[in-house]
């Protein structure tokens, strides 16, 4: 499907905006004049226009899909390390550009590694070895890039609420349109710029393996050669090929010239480099044939923002607005949580206190009781006094004579079945009442009403001298015909 991108300059102040309605426009921003008299210009004036400018062409989009940073600052250079672990590559790399005097790039990205050795040795690994000097065991392939205005413009449209998909280099962007082939086979692409310039890659299965830049010679112009023999730039890029060729152990297998004068070059070229199949895409806009064919056709689908051989990971993966906004909210949280872990934790060192108060008392109060048991405070000063006492209690517990065995269970049953057979015959006879009768293991009591004195007083006395194993004493009350009898007893054998 169509899809916006851009290709950016390293300065940030060039911009070429392909959308998908087809509208393709340019912006240069204007460069202040030179005056000695004028304060020195903010370098960011330049790509906060040019940022400006395409926040405007944008009109209601807020995404470009792609953006391709210019190769004029870039450059590939091979690196020899002894270990492909980043820490020691960023090592290499920074010894070797003080020796040189090079001027450190502001990116740096590994897009191949060529194994002389299985054994790659990690930072730690190396640092504990005695031997200043080790062997080199692994060659890097590193993109290198000035990008501090790309830099700048991604910020800028990062305030003006656009995103960006991923960035990669115009040299991913030549792999990505002319370099499709088997993964085995390496292609290269040379393309043609009409000042004269070269821009060339080498790829293998649509990644990236190495690339460069040729400038145009003074007074020379690789767009018009004359008679069969190549530019001087064209014996400058077969020479880099020859040495790129060593470093990688591979050589193209097919290159594609893409040009206005590709036709014409490509006799030549295969003369120069034999054994090569040579294809030709007739363009007078490279350039802008590579980012037409980006925009428009679908089966190029954008990079993965993790693939160094597809894209420029860290500016792909370049923290946006979103993002710093959910760190802003993540560190609010964190700030939250830690307060209230604060204010719980004063609230424990409260409580704290409260039980150590109730700890106190109740050490004071176990105290107090233990000197009632023991005045000597030998209990008190014990460190397990409840054991202590446990102890004592039991040795006392020895020591004490447990007494006679309990005698034998009072005949409660035999005598309630007698008393009662005594009540039930007066209450035949006589038409006496009991209101009251209970016998327990300690005593007896009852009380019987009669209407007359002569029946109450017999059934006293057959009770005081009957077989009862109770010793039954009576007090007699009240006239006829309503005479009570009040009977308590106690058992013989207590």
């Amino acid at each position: 499907m169509p899809r916006a991108i851009c290709h950016l300059d390293a300065d940030g102040a060039r911009v070429r905006l392909l959308l998908p309605d087809g509208a393709d426009e340019s912006f240069v921003a204007d460069q202040a004049a030179p005056d000695d008299d004028a304060p020195i210009a903010d370098p960011r004036r330049e790509v906060i226009e040019a940022a400006d400018w395409t926040r405007l062409e944008l009109g209601t989009r807020s995404r470009i899909d792609v953006v391709y940073l210019s190769a004029d600052e870039s450059v590939c250079t091979p690196l020899s390390a002894p270990s492909s672990d980043p820490a020691v590559i960023q090592a290499a790399l920074r010894q070797r550009q003080s020796e040189w005097g090079d001027a450190p790039a502001s990116l740096v990205q590994s897009l191949a590694k060529i194994e002389q050795s299985k054994q790659s040795p990690s930072l730690k690994s190396l640092l504990k070895r005695k031997s200043s000097a080790p062997k080199p065991t692994s060659a890097q392939v590193l993109l290198m890039a000035q990008d501090g205005g790309a830099r700048l413009w991604l910020d800028e449209m990062d305030k003006r609420g656009v995103r960006v998909g991923a960035v990669a280099s115009f040299w991913h962007a030549m792999v990505q349109v002319w370099s499709p082939g088997p993964r085995d086979e390496v292609c290269a692409v040379v393309m043609i710029d009409p000042s004269g310039s070269l821009l060339w890659t080498w790829a293998r299965g649509g990644e990236l393996i190495t690339a460069g830049r040729i400038s145009a010679a003074i007074g020379e112009s690789s767009a018009a050669p004359t008679g069969d023999t190549l530019p001087t730039e064209w014996s400058r890029l077969l020479l880099d090929w020859i040495t790129w060729t060593s470093q990688c152990g591979a050589a193209p297998e097919r290159v594609v010239l893409v040009g206005a004068p590709a036709p014409r070059l490509a006799g030549m070229f295969s003369k120069a480099w034999e054994n090569v199949q040579v294809d030709v895409v007739e363009a007078d806009d490279p350039e802008g044939a590579t980012l037409e064919e980006l925009a428009s056709r679908g089966r190029v689908e954008n990079p993965d923002v993790d693939d160094p051989r597809a894209c420029l990971v860290e500016l792909s993966n370049r923290p946006g607005r979103a993002l710093r906004r959910l760190y802003l909210v993540s560190s609010a949280a964190i700030v939250a949580f830690a307060v209230g872990v604060a204010g719980l934790g004063l609230q424990f060192r409260a409580n704290a206190s409260d039980y150590k108060r109730q700890m106190t008392a109740a050490r004071v109060e176990q105290s107090q009781t233990l000197s009632r048991i023991d005045p000597t405070g030998l209990l008190a000063r014990d460190p397990f006094p409840a054991r202590a006492l446990a102890a004592r209690v039991n040795a006392l517990l020895e020591n004490t004579d447990s007494g006679d065995e309990p005698g034998p269970p009072k005949p409660i049953l035999d005598e309630l079945i007698l008393i009662a057979t005594e009540f039930q015959e007066l209450e035949d006879v006589e038409g006496a009442s009991v209101d009251l009768f209970m016998i327990s293991e300690n005593q007896a009591s009852a009380t019987v009403r009669g209407p007359r004195i002569e029946t109450i007083e017999s059934l006293r006395a057959r009770l005081q001298t009957g077989d009862s194993e109770i010793i039954w004493r009576g007090t007699i009350s009240g006239i006829p015909p309503n005479v009570s009898l009040r009977l308590t007893g106690g058992w013989a054998n207590p």
